[in-house]
């Protein structure tokens, strides 16, 4: 497509290094239509009248053909007037989100830098979305072919606020619209996360299955990923996989277990929403033994043991998906007797060989009967009563990881940082929510190492040609930086937050809260950080101002020095012509003395000359 006009461009806070074409927002029959057709066709995209639109727009090809034209926003902008209220307030939305300090000091630095994200889930396409207004270029890797993950998430309330600041609840009006429990169906999420990263110029592939690093995935990140520059096919690789995904384990990460615990057994049923009022009115809530002991009791009589209960709702919103979504932690020994494990004498009790999955579904409709009794007959849907095991919980050795880029299909004097974020870097603890909320304090942790890392190229270019040993020292700091970030997000729970955590909004605003306090900036979201690290850039403005007033000095210097010269300069010149004066002065004496004498003489010979005297002559000898 043509460009937009400058002026509309001018109108863009963010650069667009590697956008996505307009077309790969489009159903493939639509890529023949003319530039001036695909404003309505975005907007249909953007806010799809129906499911059917946005399954067809986010099942996109694999083997589609990138091009580079500026990202969608820009056509948008451009033609803002042609747009419908809610989606000119999206376009602004993103544009006062772009225009933060933040990110327009790293605008320049990041041209040319690219990253990979493996994984399209909430954490993986928030993370492309903070590179991307980095001015990162970004490609997104996803292995399914759709969004289909129907697990209602919690959300603390920094994370809504941060999804709202960006514009989601403009593109879907349903997500976290329960008043007192702020959550929204997965699916339902990454759907308008995956518009807003696109919009921003992500490009976004699916059907990538991406489980080893052998040929395939070399093969694959060559093909779909940017062109390999002077030797790395890209400068960031993301880890957004999910828990216990091995394909990044050849690298040097590995799951170590942070704690293990006696065994705890989850159960999850997802009942068909139909839109019904009624179901609407269903109170949501969660319910935890120790304060709801008789109602446990009551069940514990039936055969159920349980520790808590969560039920939550998502209406699936632009997504067609919605769901009654029920999640109980159950004992081990009381599915035993009711039929629903085989034995628990294997290693795996939730192996399906082991699940009687008729009787686990009559164990967990009793439970939904004493808290949501509307639903203990409601339809299941296909295939969707599920039991895991999170008795152990575990984390990745390191957060980051250097790496020569030939490992990715690059040469091998070029070095590149591999990352990870959400359940790959940290495995949730579901009773506390921990999942979605973590993932997004380590979203900004990865935005802030991309920030260093930028700074140091920048530092590195100015070098002229740095040693191999100042790169590797480069890195080291950038990754030290991370690892102790890394350290923070470990010591964060659901009970402990407020303490780990700075208060997360601004004051001034409608109940009190005037906006997002949490930056890329580390200091502004945790209450204990390392020491001697300059961690909001202080120290380094500190030593910028510093260098400039030695620089200003210095100038100064040199000025006095000129003036001091000049000043010599003028004394000589003054003495010179004090020299000259007095000379003139002796001239001008002499001359008078000269003259006083000549007069003297004058009147001498004149008395010599008296009438009569001497006769004609001595007339003459007078004159």
């Amino acid at each position: 497509h043509p460009p937009p006009s400058p002026a509309s461009l001018t109108r863009l806070p963010f650069p667009h290094p590697s956008p996505t074409p307009l077309t790969h927002l489009l159903p493939t029959s639509l890529t023949h239509l003319p530039p001036t057709s695909l404003v309505p066709q975005v907007m249909r995209f953007l806010l799809p009248s129906s499911a059917t639109d946005s399954k067809a727009n986010e099942a996109k090809s694999a083997d589609a053909k990138p091009a580079r034209p500026p990202p969608p926003i820009a056509l948008l902008l451009g033609r803002i007037g042609e747009l419908p209220a809610r989606l000119r307030e999206l376009m602004h939305a993103l544009e006062r989100r772009a225009s933060h300090a933040q990110y327009r000091a790293g605008a320049t630095a990041a041209e040319g830098v690219s990253a990979m994200v493996v994984g399209a889930g909430p954490v993986g396409l928030r993370c492309a979305i903070e590179l991307l207004l980095l001015g990162v270029s970004v490609v997104v890797f996803e292995s399914r072919k759709h969004f289909n993950r129907l697990n209602v998430l919690h959300l603390w309330e920094w994370v809504e606020v941060d999804l709202i600041e960006l514009g989601t609840k403009l593109i879907d009006a349903g997500l976290f619209s329960s008043g007192g429990i702020k959550h929204c169906g997965t699916a339902q999420l990454q759907m308008a996360l995956l518009k807003i990263a696109m919009l921003l110029g992500a490009e976004v592939r699916f059907g990538v299955p991406l489980s080893r690093l052998d040929d395939q995935f070399l093969t694959t990140v060559q093909r779909l990923g940017s062109k390999v520059r002077d030797g790395r096919p890209c400068d960031l690789l993301v880890d957004a996989t999910g828990a216990r995904c091995p394909l990044f384990a050849e690298l040097g990460f590995s799951q170590q277990t942070m704690l293990r615990s006696a065994r705890a057994l989850g159960v999850v049923l997802f009942f068909e929403f139909g839109g019904e009022a009624w179901e609407t009115q269903l109170a949501e809530g969660t319910w935890a033994q120790q304060y709801h002991q008789q109602r446990f009791a009551q069940l514990q009589k039936l055969g159920v043991t349980l520790q808590n209960f969560v039920y939550y709702r998502s209406t699936g919103g632009s997504h067609s998906s919605g769901t009654h979504y029920c999640v109980m932690t159950v004992d081990a020994d009381s599915l035993l007797h009711a039929g629903a494990l085989e034995t628990r004498d294997v290693e795996d009790l939730c192996a399906r060989s082991n699940v009687d999955m008729v009787a686990l579904e009559t164990y967990s409709r009793m439970a939904v009967h004493e808290f949501i009794p509307a639903l203990a007959k409601q339809k299941l849907l296909p295939n969707q009563v599920q039991i895991f095991d999170f008795s152990e919980r575990r984390q990745s050795n390191v957060s980051t990881i250097p790496l020569t880029a030939d490992r990715i299909g690059g040469s091998k004097e070029e070095r590149l940082l591999v990352s990870r974020v959400g359940d790959a870097l940290q495995e949730p603890f579901w009773p506390e929510g921990l999942g979605i909320n973590r993932g997004f304090l380590q979203v900004l942790d990865c935005a802030d190492m991309m920030k260093s890392y930028l700074t140091a190229r920048r530092q590195l270019a100015e070098a002229g040609s740095p040693s191999a040993e100042m790169v590797e020292v480069a890195l080291a700091e950038v990754i030290s930086r991370r690892e102790m970030l890394y350290n923070c997000t470990k010591r964060i729970s659901g009970t402990n937050r407020n303490t780990e955590l700075k208060p997360p909004l601004l004051s001034g605003g409608p109940n009190g809260g005037g906006g997002l306090a949490y930056r890329i900036d580390p200091a502004t979201r945790y209450c204990h950080l390392p020491p001697g690290v300059d961690w909001d850039g202080s120290m380094a403005r500190l030593q910028q101002d510093m260098g400039d007033l030695t620089l200003s000095l210095s100038a100064a210097g040199e000025r006095l020095k000129s003036a001091e010269a000049a000043c010599i300069d003028m004394r000589h010149k003054v003495g010179g012509v004090e020299r000259e004066v007095e000379e003139a002065t002796k001239t001008k004496t002499n001359a008078a003395a000269e003259k006083i004498t000549l007069e003297e003489k004058l009147e001498v010979k004149g008395g010599c000359a008296e009438p009569g005297v001497g006769g004609d002559g001595g007339a003459v000898r007078k004159r």
